[in-house]
């Protein structure tokens, strides 16, 4: 942070106590009065998700309020580095990547909502006092677009830690199997000897679903909540990612040759998902050295698209919980005929969504027939019915296989053929976060 600026030598007069009392009493007002002047005059925060305006923001200006009568009663402006709420907000907006001049008229407008308030309380006639308490009101603006521009730019140079070209050059460097030793210096990165690569999926949070909210901001929001999360995680070296609101490419670090155990990669998601307020989807998969990381992260990556091309449940896989899978994910004239053997059931929808409720509850009929909401009898018929349509017997053990690997045969088949109508739904590749 800079210096106080030489402008906020002196005391000006601040307004009169019993002024600074009346704003105290009406803090609630001042502050839904300010944010309803910045969705007026401000056309970025008209698509600000509510719950930010409301909440978040709501917040920073009554706390803007309630320093501002510390001062006025304290006969001061304020002292460097006292508007911490001003200049947290200020950050926030920065990590959104909010103009910088958007920022700083949303503080000019609450201090003429501040202004008018203190006016709207002086008695009829004697509204022409204002002029004696407006140079304290100026210095305090003052005061505070300095700390706002100050707390601003320091965190834009923070974000360009991990979103500058440099930064970004490193994160490659690794993933490619030779890092830039020298530019992780420069950047104050220790690298590791080992990672597990975590190709992470993040659903979308309300706030990108809302058609009221800039997705762009939403997302920008998100992917810096999961980058501070990242900073947080424990570990000699520095964790690496790359990331876009959608999820990406995480490296967990290890430590001479011990790469962290499946339990803390677990939890490490769990923070990361918690921090993205996002349902996570992730594949762990071990580089045991550097010039293991580029197969790593392309065997993550793969992975992470069947896991979601099948539907599997959330939470973090690993390549052993997909070897079945992936193998029958293989191009070649076995998948296509174990593709043409469920074929049948695309005319069927609620045959198709029954064989794979089935198999993913391990057969189980009650657990079955209550996901499906429908009487075990009435499962019965329709594994009857799948099975006289396939010609797959699905009272062996062979038949049970057959099914399974069908499915994944394909759902594999249509996402390489691209979008393709299945059970009234459409059927593609999803696309997974790049590096």
């Amino acid at each position: 942070m800079t210096s106080p600026s030489p402008l906020l030598t002196g005391s000006p007069v601040p307004p009169a106590p019993h002024l600074v009392e009346g704003l105290y009493r009406r803090l609630g007002e001042s502050a839904r009065r300010m944010v309803a002047e910045f969705v007026r005059e401000i056309p970025l925060y008209r698509r600000l998700p509510d719950e930010q305006l409301h909440g978040e923001i709501a917040q920073v200006c009554r706390d803007n309020v309630l320093a501002f009568v510390r001062c006025c009663r304290e006969h001061r402006l304020p002292a460097h580095g006292e508007l911490t709420a001003a200049s947290a907000g200020a950050a926030r907006r920065a990590e959104e990547g909010v103009p910088l001049d958007a920022v700083l008229m949303a503080y000019v407008i609450g201090n003429q909502v501040t202004w008018q308030m203190l006016r709207e309380q002086m008695p009829p006639g004697q509204e022409s006092e204002v002029v004696s308490f407006t140079p304290f009101l100026q210095r305090y603006l003052q005061a505070m677009l300095h700390a706002v521009t100050d707390a601003y730019v320091e965190e834009r140079r923070s974000i360009e830690r991990y979103d500058g070209s440099a930064w970004r050059d490193l994160v490659r460097s690794v993933l490619e199997g030779t890092p830039q030793v020298e530019l992780a210096e420069r950047l104050g990165a220790q690298l590791a000897d080992c990672y597990t690569v975590v190709a992470l999926h993040l659903g979308p949070t309300g706030d990108e679903q809302d058609a009221d909210v800039d997705p762009d901001v939403a997302g920008r929001r998100k992917v810096r909540r999961v980058q501070a999360a990242i900073d947080r995680l424990p570990g000699r070296a520095t964790t690496l990612a790359s990331l876009i609101p959608a999820g990406g490419l995480v490296l967990l670090p290890g430590c001479q040759g011990r790469l962290p155990a499946s339990a803390e990669t677990t939890r490490a998601v769990e923070l990361l998902a918690r921090a993205a307020d996002a349902e996570p989807t992730a594949v762990m998969v071990s580089a045991p050295s550097p010039e293991a990381l580029p197969n790593a992260a392309a065997q993550a990556r793969g992975l992470l698209d069947l896991v979601r091309l099948l539907g599997r449940p959330s939470g973090v896989h690993t390549p052993d919980d997909l070897v079945l899978e992936h193998q029958l994910a293989a191009p070649g004239p076995a998948r296509e005929r174990l593709a043409a053997l469920v074929q049948p059931l695309r005319a069927h929808p609620d045959l198709l969504e029954t064989a794979r409720s089935w198999l993913a509850h391990d057969r189980g009929r009650r657990e079955t027939a209550e996901t499906l909401h429908v009487h075990p009898n009435t499962l019965d018929k329709r594994l009857d019915r799948i099975a006289q349509l396939t010609g797959i017997q699905l009272s062996t053990t062979r038949g049970v296989g057959l099914l399974q690997a069908g499915l994944v045969a394909m759902h594999v088949h249509d996402s390489t053929l691209g979008p393709s109508t299945e059970g009234g739904r459409s059927a593609g590749t999803p696309t997974s976060p790049g590096a």
